[in-house]
Order: C-alpha cells, then sequence, then structure tokens
C-alpha cells in the first residue's frame, strides 16, 4: 500500500509540473518538461522544510526565470497561474 501511495503522490506531482508547464509555455517560457518537474519537486521540497507555505513558490520562480533567462515577475505569473487553477479545481470538486 506504501508504494502505491507513493507512486500515486509522485505521479500527481508529475502532472502538477505539466499544467505549470502548459501554462509557462502559454507565456513564452521554452524550458524542458524535466526542468519544470525538477523545479516542482525543488519547491515541495522548500515547502516543507522552509517556514511559510509560500518558500516553495519563490524558489520555483527563481528557478525558472534562471532557466529561461526571463525576469521573476513574468516566472511568478507562471506560479501564480497554477496555484489558482489548482485552487480552482479544489473549489469544483467540493
Amino acid at each position: 500500500w506504501l508504494a502505491l501511495a507513493v507512486g500515486i503522490y509522485l505521479a500527481s506531482q508529475g502532472v502538477s509540473a505539466l499544467r505549470w508547464r502548459w501554462m509557462g509555455r502559454a507565456l513564452g517560457f521554452a524550458v524542458p518538461y524535466r526542468l519544470y518537474l525538477a523545479d516542482y519537486f525543488w519547491g515541495m521540497f522548500a515547502s516543507l522544510f522552509l517556514p511559510g507555505s509560500m518558500g516553495g513558490d519563490a524558489l520555483r520562480t527563481v528557478m525558472l526565470a534562471r532557466q529561461a533567462g526571463r525576469r521573476k515577475r513574468e516566472a511568478f505569473a507562471t506560479v501564480a497561474a497554477e496555484r489558482l487553477y489548482g485552487f480552482g479545481v479544489l473549489v469544483a470538486v467540493t
């Protein structure tokens, strides 16, 4: 059961990273999926171990901006859009 739970968790994080990539591509970020996935996991790690829940989003913003050579404000727009979309799905499900 533990292996199944870990597998489902990893798959859901992969889907979330894919959704973030779609948001990024819509805003002109040409970064490969593997970097979005790595950034997403680093962000999740930071959210668990840094004070506050926004530390992971800040880390994802900085990492994406550096990898794409874009402004942090533009990278933050992708993170915020992905978060808002997730919140909308959560509201729809409840």
